[in-house]
């Protein structure tokens, strides 16, 4: 997930913008789209929340994507889920 500079202050989990190169997208929810991507010779799923999902219901949208990256941390390694660095 992309953050703003305040944002990756906040959270030790953030990876700073720079790091990442955004490829192709993957698809699309309620919340925003789905990238791939490489970070550090990897390649990684890049979830860039959408305007409408930060507009206007930003604690809303925070707050579950916390919770999203807290529960895939806590899914360890596993065929179907991305891991989460």
């Amino acid at each position: 997930m992309l953050l703003t500079r305040a944002e990756e202050k906040q959270y030790k989990w953030a990876i700073r913008r720079s790091d990442f190169k955004v490829n192709e997208r993957l698809g699309a929810g309620a919340y925003g789209e789905v990238w791939a991507g490489s970070w550090r010779r990897n390649d990684v799923a890049v979830k860039l929340l959408s305007s409408s999902a930060i507009d206007g219901r930003a604690a809303v949208s925070e707050a579950a994507v916390v919770r999203e990256v807290g529960a895939l941390r806590r899914c360890g390694m596993h065929p179907n889920v991305c891991q989460m660095y």
